[in-house]
């Protein structure tokens, strides 16, 4: 086969793929309207560092930013941490009145190290008010599971 014969045959396999794809997608779209529909969010109760018990409930009426992470993360977590601290820095100085409603939530999903005291400490590096909560591994995974975070946790070799 010559040269540009396989370029052909190449761009018709990456076109039919293409529109495969494309056909699928609308076939979801259209057939399966509750595929993008799934709620995120859910009813859980875990603790604050300060020892009391924080509810979906308690976040009524507010507009929570919620991160599931945890405290030895040495990369994305506090980077993703400051940006939510940052954004929410931002809209109090741009929109105070809508700032007062957002809330920012960690939720470790490491609670055998977070300990409250870890949490305490790790969230003075971020906005006042991040609101940081452990619990029990139970807990903490049907909060995961509620607003759809997976996590795994990974035994260390050493």
């Amino acid at each position: 086969m010559t040269r540009s014969g396989l370029r052909n045959l190449l761009l018709g396999l990456f076109s039919a793929a293409c529109l495969g794809f494309t056909g699928l997608v609308g076939y979801t779209l259209l057939f399966v309207p509750d595929f993008y529909e799934t709620p995120i969010g859910g009813s859980f109760a875990l603790q604050a560092v300060d020892g009391t018990t924080v509810t979906d409930a308690d976040l009524t009426g507010a507009y929570p930013l919620i991160y599931f992470g945890y405290t030895y993360c040495p990369d994305i977590c506090p980077t993703a941490l400051t940006e939510m601290t940052r954004a929410l820095e931002h809209l109090e100085d741009t929109a105070p009145d809508k700032a007062a409603r957002v809330v920012l939530v960690f939720i470790t999903v490491d609670p055998a190290r977070d300990t409250a005291e870890t949490l305490a400490q790790y969230r003075r590096h971020f906005h006042p008010r991040l609101l940081a909560l452990t619990g029990p591994d139970e807990r903490i995974a049907e909060a995961a599971a509620a607003y759809q975070v997976f996590y795994q946790p990974i035994e260390s070799e050493s």
